[in-house]
């Protein structure tokens, strides 16, 4: 996981903070969950080149290991990586006024109108949706960051892990620890 702060080496000059708050208030107010990682995916790798995968999957990682949801460290660390902590701070509360202000109006509507049937296959759809978001995301992630047998496995082991619901953060270190004793670069002895 690399990189200065605010330096994208393989992009050149990196978004102002405008275009940052733009594309997390965006993300805020259409996404939800870790479908808001797909959103963030899709534009700031695959749509503006941003960030490369690689850069992308190290975000992933080290906010799979953060507290707090996964796709909030996820912008807090693009925010970072492309314009240092003033990034990181304007994509945090980008990212959360508007879910706050829609989580606010959904709760009054809600209480409301929530006896309505529609209303809850309305939200079953959605949550559909989002395990199609964070699939693909994953798909994408793991097609270009898997590229030995050994990190194939690691990845394999992870997916029953997660399947198996184990604590996540730990199979993360541990993958991490056996990625970091099995699949370092051999240094050749003179």
């Amino acid at each position: 996981m690399g990189g200065r702060p605010g330096n994208t080496a393989s992009h050149g000059t990196p978004p102002g903070v405008g275009r940052l708050v733009l594309l997390m208030l965006k993300t805020g107010a259409t996404g939800f969950g870790m479908g808001m990682v797909g959103i963030l995916h899709q534009e700031a790798v695959t749509r503006r080149s941003w960030l490369t995968e690689e850069e992308f999957a190290d975000g992933m990682a080290l906010a799979t290991l953060l507290p707090g949801p996964v796709a909030v460290d996820v912008g807090v660390y693009v925010g970072y990586r492309l314009r240092g902590w003033v990034g990181a701070t304007v994509c945090l509360l980008a990212l959360l006024v508007p879910s706050f202000v829609l989580m606010l109006g959904l709760t009054i509507a809600y209480l409301h109108y929530g006896h309505v049937p529609q209303l809850r296959g309305l939200f079953g759809g959605l949550n559909a949706a989002v395990v199609a978001l964070v699939l693909a995301v994953a798909y994408r992630t793991a097609r270009s960051s898997v590229r030995s047998a050994g990190q194939a496995i690691l990845l394999a082991v992870a997916i029953v892990g997660a399947l198996l619901q184990a604590n996540l953060v730990l199979v993360v270190l541990a993958c991490g620890l056996v990625g970091l004793a099995l699949l370092r670069p051999r240094v050749a002895t003179p």
